[in-house]
Formats: structure tokens, C-alpha cells, sequence
């Protein structure tokens, strides 16, 4: 019931705004930064305005959760659609792309924070099941771009997909040092799906 409230009140502008600025602070400061006063104050919102939409802790961090999957689907829409890819070469521009874009400078809060959000997941069972959720999300989008490329989509390639995306996009993010071009991007996701041809 709490689960259908949250979703619910986040399709609000306040709710949004609250999300918004919840992903600023767990990105600067980390999880353990982020309370119902801090983002009152980062807001400029009356004390109380953010427990009134999201009553505990884990209420607010699956906000940020939720808003951040949006976000991703956002870049993602903004860079091509991936049910518009028609090959191989077209499919890793594309993901190439949308990494690019979650490595940005623009975008870097809305990935610091899922990463912090992850490691909550490892600390507190309940947001185990809304990161699974989460998985299962993506996963099915690269089920369905693996389908319109008449490649296997297995669950479990379908896996290896989407973890060789997190995977590249966590370089780019950590390891300024070795990040990689958008050319040495495509040239890997390029060998990993002409790999599957082989399955």
C-alpha cells in the first residue's frame, strides 16, 4: 500500500522537484547524507514538505530510485530509440551514445547516485526487491534489442548486455584515466554482439 502512495505522489511537480534534489545529495554526500531535512533545506521548502510525500527514509531513496530509471530512459529516448536499430553497427553507435551520456558531466549525479543506492541494496532487503524490479526493467529492453536484431535473447545474454553497458559505463565514470572514446565503445559492444552470432 505505502509502495502504490510513493509511486503514486511522485507524478507530482513538488514530488519531483523533492526527487530531484534527493539525487543532488545522495551524489554529494551519499547515502548516509540524504534526510527528509536536508532536502527541505536544498529545496527551500517548508520543514515537513518532503516527510508529507514520502513518509520514512526508504520512501524517499525508492523516489530517487524511481525518478533516476525515468532519467535513464529519458537519455536513452534522447539519443535514438533502441527499438529503431536495424543492425549491429546502428545497435553499438547507439549504446555507445548512451553511455557517453550517463558518463557526462550533465548526467554524472544521476549515476553517482544509483551506484549509492546499489550499496544501500546490499545493507537493506527491501530496496534488494525495487533494484531487482529495476533490473528487470532493462533487461527487458535488451531482450527486445536483442530480438529486433535477430540475435539469441536469452535471459542470461540478455545479462551479459546489460552488465557490459554498466560495466563500460562504470569505467567511464571511475576511471577518467582509461576512459574510452566513443569509437573504442562502439568497437567493443560491435565484437560482443557479433559474438552472440556464434550462439
Amino acid at each position: 500500500m505505502r509502495e502504490s502512495k510513493t509511486a503514486e505522489s511522485q507524478k507530482t511537480p513538488r514530488s519531483r522537484l523533492l526527487a530531484d534534489a534527493a539525487t543532488l545529495i545522495i551524489a554529494k554526500h551519499g547515502s548516509r547524507g540524504l534526510t527528509h531535512r536536508a532536502v527541505d533545506n536544498a529545496t527551500n521548502l517548508p520543514e515537513g514538505s518532503t516527510s508529507n510525500l514520502f513518509r520514512t527514509r526508504a520512501d524517499l531513496m525508492s523516489a530517487v530510485l524511481n525518478a533516476h530509471v525515468e532519467r535513464e530512459l529519458a537519455i536513452m529516448d534522447s539519443v535514438g530509440a533502441m527499438d529503431s536499430v536495424g543492425t549491429i553497427d546502428e545497435a553499438a553507435s547507439l549504446i555507445a551514445t548512451v553511455i557517453e551520456s550517463l558518463a557526462s558531466a550533465e548526467s554524472l549525479h544521476l549515476t553517482t547516485a544509483r551506484y549509492e543506492i546499489y550499496l544501500e541494496g546490499l545493507r537493506q532487503e527491501p530496496f534488494q526487491v525495487l533494484i531487482a524490479q529495476v533490473r528487470t526493467r532493462f533487461l527487458a529492453i535488451g531482450v527486445g534489442l536483442l530480438n529486433d536484431l535477430n540475435l539469441p535473447s536469452d535471459d542470461y545474454i540478455a545479462t551479459g548486455l546489460v552488465s557490459l553497458v554498466e560495466g563500460l559505463t562504470a569505467n567511464q565514470v571511475f576511471h577518467s584515466g582509461a576512459a574510452l572514446n566513443k569509437k573504442d565503445l562502439k568497437a567493443l559492444i560491435t565484437a560482443f554482439l557479433n559474438s552472440l552470432k556464434t550462439i
